[in-house]
Formats: structure tokens, sequence, C-alpha cells
């Protein structure tokens, strides 16, 4: 190979190394992928299970009083 100027080339980058926060997001997004799939899959069956709710339960009991009690000076209005 013939003797080439460095003026004559391109010169390669050189790659610098990563900083500490770019280490950190790097493994945060890009690390333990099973770990994060098995998260979401929780997360999603989780959320059916509680969305998939549709009617709440209510027990209802006779024969039960209900005082309600309530400090004095307050006022209960309906605005409409």
């Amino acid at each position: 190979m013939p003797f080439q100027d460095i003026e004559e080339t391109e010169a390669a980058p050189i790659p610098r190394t990563p900083t500490r926060l770019e280490r950190w997001v790097r493994k945060l997004l890009f690390e333990d992928w099973g770990l994060k799939l098995l998260a979401i899959a929780i997360t999603v069956v989780l959320w059916l299970a509680v969305t998939g709710q549709n009617q709440p339960v209510t027990l209802r009991v006779s024969g039960v009083q209900l005082n309600f009690l309530r400090p004095e000076g307050l006022e209960i209005s309906l605005v409409g």
C-alpha cells in the first residue's frame, strides 16, 4: 500500500466513552428485556381484571338505622 498523507484522507472520528448518564439510560432502556416484558404482562392482566368489573358489589341491609353527624354551621345546598 502506498504512503498516504493524513491531509488527503478523511480521519476517522475518535469514539468517546459514554457518560455515566448515557450508560444509565442505556441500561434502563435496553437491558433485562425478559423482566420488562413480564412486568408489562402482569400490568395488562391486572388492568383487565380491574376494569372488567362492570357491576359494583353492593350489600343492602334492612333494619339498620343510619344517623348523619354534621358539624354546626355546615350547610348543604344544591346548585343547578
